[in-house]
Parts: structure tokens; C-alpha cells; sequence
């Protein structure tokens, strides 16, 4: 509730029945409410206090569009959980499932690509696409995404496959030095 008080611009020094009020009165029926890691949820809390309880709450007030974001493992506590019969509730509320696959599709990584003026990877850059996606995700090859748009801003130049592989290498240099600070 913190975090909604905060994106909300509602003082978080207010009772909790007062945020949990001011926050429900802040949606309506065209707005989405996206929450991301839910997943994370899952852990302490039971069911009243529970924030997806509050989510619920949200939807069944102000009948806004919820977006509930989480890995497989809020998928099985959702299924099977401590939490499944409360679940259970916002499943009723016509919840749709979408499950993403683990890693990103070809497609998805050629619209990323596409998205910074790349054609898809091939050569040393597919190579190095793929190894990243392998070993640490999604996030750190869209971080070497930007920083290669970097590269080329700062050069004046075109986006290119060259700037990508480049910004790797730069980004390897910083991790090492960071690696080299912490031990």
C-alpha cells in the first residue's frame, strides 16, 4: 500500500484503513493496475492482509483492469499454495492465465533488435545475443542494447551490431573493475 501511496502522490502516514480507502478511491473502471514480481507476494501474509487481497479489493470496487505479473512459482502457489482458496476468488473474476516461455523467442529478440534500427543478429552478434539471453537474461541484453545506442549517439554514427558488441565488451570491463573493488 507504501508503494501505491507513493506512485499515487497519497500520504503514507495515514492509518492503514485511511490508505487502503484513498487508494481504492484513486481507481475506476478505465484504468489498469499493472503489479509486477507478484510471485513475491506469496511469502508472510495471509489471506485479509494480503496484498492480492487488496488488489482484489481494487477490481471488485472499482472494477479497474488488473495485470498481475509473477513467475511459475506464483503460478503454482496460485494452483496450489497456502494462499489457493483466496485465489481461488480472483480466478472466478475471469483472471486469463498467459504463461511467457522462460527465455525469449527468435521473434521477440529480432523486435527488440528492430526496436534500436537492427536488423536481426547474425555472425558474432547472434553468438553473443544467445550467450547472454543463456547466462543472464533478458534484462542484461537489453542493458547492452542501450548502452550500444549510447555508443553510437556519442559517435554520431548509426546503430549497429559492431556498437552491441562493443558495449559488451565495455560492460565486461566495468563488471571486472566492480568485481576487482568488492573482493
Amino acid at each position: 500500500m507504501r508503494v501505491l501511496c507513493h506512485a499515487l502522490r497519497i500520504s503514507d502516514r495515514l492509518s492503514m484503513n485511511e490508505m487502503r480507502e484513498r487508494i481504492i478511491e484513486c481507481f475506476d473502471d478505465r484504468m489498469l493496475l499493472i503489479v509486477d514480481e507478484c510471485h513475491l507476494s506469496m511469502y508472510g501474509q495471509m489471506y485479509s492482509n494480503h496484498p492480492l487481497d487488496f488488489i482484489r479489493e481494487i477490481f471488485d470496487r472499482k472494477k479497474s483492469g488488473i495485470v498481475l505479473s509473477g513467475t511459475k512459482a506464483f503460478k503454482q502457489e496460485i494452483e496450489h499454495g497456502k494462499l489457493s482458496k483466496m485465489m481461488r476468488q480472483l480466478i472466478r473474476r475471469r483472471v486469463t492465465t498467459l504463461m511467457l516461455p522462460d527465455v525469449p523467442t527468435r521473434e521477440d529478440l529480432n523486435t527488440f533488435a528492430a526496436a534500436y534500427g537492427l536488423p536481426p543478429a547474425t555472425g558474432e552478434a547472434r553468438k553473443l545475443e544467445a550467450k547472454l539471453i543463456e547466462t543472464e537474461a533478458l534484462g542484461m541484453w537489453l542493458t547492452t542494447l542501450r548502452c550500444a545506442a549510447k555508443i553510437a549517439g556519442k559517435n554520431k554514427a548509426p546503430m549497429n551490431w559492431d556498437n552491441v558488441i562493443a558495449a559488451r565488451r565495455q560492460l565486461q570491463v566495468l563488471e571486472g573493475a566492480l568485481g576487482e573493488a568488492v573482493s
